[in-house]
């Protein structure tokens, strides 16, 4: 949701360049019932919403919290890649061919064996649950993305290293 406004948005547009940002995270789970992602996001918009010097950046940030199962985040994915396929699909119209694009997405999980906060590389093609989801699903070894190969890597653009080292 927009952290503003409640809704997701199209990126917002400054010159011939946009940047947005959607951030994501999860409800309660088995038996955590104050999911701390969710907390993060409410405390993200909070800070957006009550910070003059965020203004620009409260308009280009849109958040969600997912309920913790396979089904409502398929689902939330699929919504997310239909309205970046339409914004991007508005870039490509003649007057707008020299237009960019950014939009970059975070999203927070919990690792229930972390000790402080890590940043992941790489995203798999690979749904294997610890525990059921909170609908009672527990796949092992289980496509996300069907057209893709079983335990696909993906790997983000950004630079990992130097967003470690500018964190610490």
């Amino acid at each position: 949701f927009n952290a503003m406004e409640g809704s997701i948005e199209e990126p917002r547009k400054d010159g011939d360049k946009s940047l947005s940002f959607v951030v994501t995270g999860f409800g309660p789970f088995q038996g955590v019932q104050e999911n701390p992602t969710k907390t993060i996001i409410e405390a993200l918009v909070e800070y957006l919403k009550q910070n003059p010097s965020t203004e620009k950046l409260a308009q280009s940030t849109s958040t969600i919290l997912l309920e913790t199962s396979a089904d409502c985040a398929r689902m939330e994915v699929n919504t997310l890649h239909e309205t970046w396929e339409q914004s991007m699909a508005k870039l490509t119209t003649a007057e707008n061919a020299t237009k960019s694009s950014t939009v970059v997405l975070i999203h927070i999980g919990v690792n229930y064996s972390g000790k402080q906060y890590q940043i992941e590389r790489y995203a798999y093609n690979d749904a294997t649950f610890r525990i059921p989801d909170e609908r009672g699903y527990q796949p092992d070894k289980e496509k996300i993305v069907d057209d893709a190969p079983l335990g696909k890597r993906l790997e983000t653009k950004l630079n990992v290293q130097q967003l470690c080292e500018e964190l610490q």
